[in-house]
């Protein structure tokens, strides 16, 4: 996921540079996932977290840890 993350930050840089926004993360885990829907799914995240954040600086931080087999994410805005 961190490789994900990190080529949709590339991808939205744009985005994230006109709104001034601030996109951190703690290590994100390996999982088996498909990346487009990976990649959709966060697309669509920080996008709609930058559009809908009112007047404030879009500050967003994103981690996920391991629950037995499950990972449960955290998104703070």
């Amino acid at each position: 996921m961190n490789g994900v993350l990190e080529k949709l930050k590339y991808n939205l840089e744009i985005l994230i540079s006109d709104n001034n926004a601030i996109i951190n993360n703690d290590p994100l885990p390996i999982i088996k996932a498909e990346k487009p829907q990976m990649m959709e799914l966060l697309q669509d995240l920080i996008t709609n977290s930058i559009r809908y954040r009112g007047s404030k600086t879009p500050k967003i931080h994103i981690s996920a840890k391991k629950d037995g087999i499950m990972v449960v994410s955290s998104w703070r805005q």
